[in-house]
């Protein structure tokens, strides 16, 4: 009799899991398209809200990323791509230069060295050679 008790239990609890992991993961419901909004608001302030936003660094370069990202997202909420699919497909992308952006890696510029000039430029010639 213990035995069929746990197992009814058991099955509730999955039917309990399933229902609500349903309800939240449905691709119109309201309470998704709520949090995904307010997560990519407050991903688009913090990116924005630093002194570093300008600058020409690596930091800023990426943080400029996310917030224009960001805003692409929130027109494509307002245009009725469903929040679910922004979820799955689309936001790894804004938490991969929210990463970037606060790894606190640095640019490896790849700067050519001009070769030096073996001859004299003469400016003043009015041929063409």
């Amino acid at each position: 009799m213990i035995e069929i008790s746990n197992i009814i239990i058991k099955i509730s609890r999955l039917i309990v899991i399933v229902t609500l992991s349903d309800l939240i993961m449905s691709q119109g419901h309201p309470y998704l398209d709520n949090f995904v909004s307010n997560h990519i608001l407050l991903t688009k302030s913090k990116m924005e809200s630093s002194p570093m936003y300008w600058q020409d660094f690596r930091e800023s370069y990426y943080r400029a990323r996310a917030v224009r990202y960001s805003d692409s997202l929130l027109d494509s909420l307002n245009n009725g791509i469903s929040s679910y699919e922004i979820v799955v497909y689309k936001l790894p992308e804004l938490e991969f230069f929210k990463n970037e952006a606060l790894s606190g890696k640095k640019f490896k510029y790849n700067i050519k060295q001009a070769k030096k000039v073996s001859f004299n430029v003469n400016y003043f010639s009015t041929s063409i050679d």
